[in-house]
């Protein structure tokens, strides 16, 4: 009988190697509107939770968290679903994704 290998899926190779990036870099902040368990941005919020911003379900300010995050130097990665992380914010706030970078990261869970 053959045997299947498995391999990680794509959301938690992300977590994981967000978590690793966060330990290489210490200005990377990441920010979840509350969907960390499905992120998996839960890895870093365990391991370096001083650097974890939980904005409860509110992508819009997640964005402009993270532009006044990456505006005082820090490496801001907003993490959220990608049909809320990609469009909603930017009718809200479209200067916040001008000014200095911002990382929006949209899973499809």
């Amino acid at each position: 009988m053959m045997k299947l290998k498995m391999q990680a899926s794509q959301v938690e190779s992300f977590g994981k190697a967000l978590l690793s990036l966060g330990l290489e870099r210490e200005e990377l902040v990441v920010l979840d509107p509350d969907v960390s368990d499905s992120t998996k941005t839960a890895y870093f919020a365990e391991r370096l939770p001083e650097r974890f911003i939980s904005v409860g379900i509110s992508e819009q300010d997640m964005i402009g968290i993270a532009a006044g995050l990456a505006a005082s130097g820090k490496t801001p990665v907003a993490c959220g679903f990608a049909m809320f992380t990609s469009w909603g914010p930017t009718e809200a706030s479209p200067q916040a994704l001008t000014g200095p970078p911002t990382r929006p990261s949209g899973t499809s869970r």
